[in-house]
């Protein structure tokens, strides 16, 4: 509360990979409960209202025990001055802290969430629950990337509303296997009729533009980005795996004015049924105007950048697709044009 992240981003001073537990920092905390469910279990449970077919007002309702969590949490701070809280949030079966520890201490931000977890446990017997509340140890996650702040406490005042969506619309959300597209084999999440709209338009920035642009002669470079938006206004589905950072930024626009897209990772998909996609695409396949690709058969954890060929190929993916969508719509037009 009347924390300004904004600012807060662009003075601190990020912290790099390998530095002391005990110095100065931004963590991200989560535990989980013993027993998980996503809408109700022994923090609470998620409520919500659908308004015209959309999620509404999600809240977290908590039990006495998630209240007294809370309480907990509230006393970080009290009990340890260094430490401001940017961000918290119960969820029925998990919870999110992001601490900012703003100078050096004498207990690292390991002991301090190691007694804050015993205060929870004092909790839990008050409230007549086993002293074991957590399913394991909190995860403590060092935040040492510019845009991370902004990212993860977002992700935490939000996560309320993607799990409703993820439960309001279900079916959404399962993996669908081995759909053939243009003889090359994909995993996809979302929307398939998006593929069988009349136009579909690759995008693909072409590095001589960029190379231009940073010669100061960006014309070519703005026009094809603006070209892009104004074409999937009147209808076009964008399709990409979104690679450099101007396609990236074609795709932020599109997501924020929702627009429909296919969008090609860069990973294969987990060997779950159901597949949770990150925070910011959540509401576009509940809505329908996202279609998620996967052209890789298994999912790589902490996979890294993808090399260049996998870049080629993903982006001769998306021209095929967006050209065999084009040939079709041509061909149904001449035979619509033949009956007349």
């Amino acid at each position: 509360k009347n924390f300004d992240i904004n600012k807060m981003s662009s003075c601190w001073q990020w912290q790099e990979k390998g530095n002391s537990w005990r110095g100065v920092g931004i963590y991200h905390v989560t535990a989980s409960a013993m027993i998980r469910h996503p809408q109700k279990a022994a923090f609470g449970e998620l409520k919500w209202q659908v308004v015209d077919g959309q999620i509404d007002g999600a809240y977290v309702e908590w039990s006495p025990f998630g209240q007294s969590l809370w309480d907990c949490i509230q006393q970080i701070p009290v009990r340890h001055p260094q430490v401001r809280i940017v961000a918290a949030r119960i969820m029925p079966d998990h919870l999110h802290m992001v601490l900012y520890v703003t100078e050096h201490t004498d207990l690292s931000i390991r002991e301090i969430i190691r007694g804050w977890v015993q205060g929870c446990r004092k909790a839990a017997k008050a409230c007549g629950l086993q002293a074991d509340v957590f399913s394991d140890r909190p995860f403590i996650r060092v935040m040492s990337c510019r845009g991370q702040l902004q990212t993860m406490a977002e992700y935490v005042k939000r996560n309320p509303e993607r799990m409703a969506i993820r439960l309001a619309y279900p079916e959404y959300f399962y993996i669908q296997r081995n759909i053939e597209i243009e003889g090359q084999q994909y995993a996809a999440v979302g929307n398939l009729t998006l593929l069988y709209e009349q136009e579909l338009m690759a995008v693909h920035v072409h590095k001589e533009w960029v190379w231009d642009a940073e010669r100061g002669e960006n014309q070519r470079l703005r026009d094809y980005k603006n070209g892009c938006i104004l074409r999937a206004r009147r209808g076009a589905v964008l399709v990409s795996p979104f690679i450099s950072p101007d396609e990236a930024a074609v795709r932020d626009v599109a997501l924020r004015e929702g627009l429909p897209m296919i969008y090609i990772l860069d990973n294969g998909l987990p060997e779950s049924a159901k597949y949770k996609p990150p925070g910011n695409l959540i509401e576009a396949i509940a809505e329908g105007r996202l279609l998620l690709l996967s052209p890789w058969p298994h999912y790589v954890p902490d996979k890294g950048r993808c090399t260049r060929a996998e870049c080629t190929a993903m982006n001769a993916m998306a021209e095929t697709i967006a050209l065999a969508a084009t040939a079709k719509a041509e061909k149904a037009a001449k035979r619509l044009t033949g009956r007349r």
